[in-house]
């Protein structure tokens, strides 16, 4: 006992599994919530072809998902227009608007109704669904991959083969390397 404990021996300081366990478990939310997100956008434009979700306020500033994209307009400066209605809408389209594969910006100002002197700043952009659904999706399916890859090794190990190439090592002393692609097999303590 007295050997052990001089050795620095502590069972609360070998917790390699519990810390392995947390980073996968994060990994694994971050997947699922890459996934969840992904769908979420799919869906949106599959809808957005034919329905039109808005938001606006008061002032002008709106921000919208229809026809495969996202569009927002800014207003900075006295309003040039005046809203009937703030909030969200949601309507369906009677025609599709044209499918856009490039985003749009545009900055353009106009004299002010509201205040003499004064001019109104727009400031518009659309950023099609593809470019979100990509920069959501890719990650994903990394993730996922890693994932699959995880659980095949750990059913590997588990069934005594080899953990890169899943060679049969029943035959084979446990810490010899594997004959086919030389990988010494993982020590668990």
């Amino acid at each position: 006992m007295h050997a052990i404990a001089d050795e620095g021996f502590c069972p609360l300081a070998q917790t390699p599994r519990t810390h392995a366990h947390g980073a996968h478990a994060r990994t694994s939310f971050l997947l699922w919530s890459c996934a969840a997100l992904t769908i979420v956008l799919l869906a949106s434009f599959i809808t957005s072809r034919y329905w039109s979700l808005n938001w606006s306020n008061a002032k002008a500033d709106t921000f919208s998902v229809q026809g495969g994209c996202i569009r927002f307009t800014i207003e900075t400066g006295p309003s040039a227009s005046i809203r009937m209605q703030s909030g969200w809408t949601f309507w369906r389209m009677d025609t599709p608007p044209e499918f856009r594969w490039v985003p749009e910006w545009q900055y353009y100002s106009t004299p002010s109704t509201v205040q003499q002197g004064a001019t109104v700043r727009f400031y518009r952009g659309l950023i099609p669904h593809w470019i979100l659904i990509a920069l959501v999706a890719t990650p994903t399916l990394f993730l996922a991959r890693r994932e699959l890859l995880r659980r095949k090794r750990r059913r590997a190990h588990r069934l005594n083969r080899c953990t890169t190439c899943f060679y049969d090592r029943a035959t084979i002393a446990l810490q010899a390397p594997c004959p086919e692609c030389g990988t010494i097999p993982p020590t668990h303590g």
